[in-house]
């Protein structure tokens, strides 16, 4: 996960491409494709990505 939280922190990284991202990892614990469970692993991503983005709103 530490790549991950590097991702996350990289200042390159907007908050706009942070929603996105969240808005993919739900879709896929929602609606995962056709024959697949959902992945509990991008509902775990998606908290940490709300997080991030709460972060970064809080320091503007």
């Amino acid at each position: 996960m530490t790549n991950f939280s590097s991702i996350l922190g990289h200042p390159d990284v907007t908050i706009a491409d942070l929603e996105t991202t969240r808005a993919r990892c739900l879709q896929a614990v929602r609606n995962p494709a056709p024959g697949l469970e959902a992945d509990p692993t991008s509902a775990d991503f998606a908290d940490r990505i709300s997080d991030e983005i709460d972060r970064r709103q809080a320091a503007q």
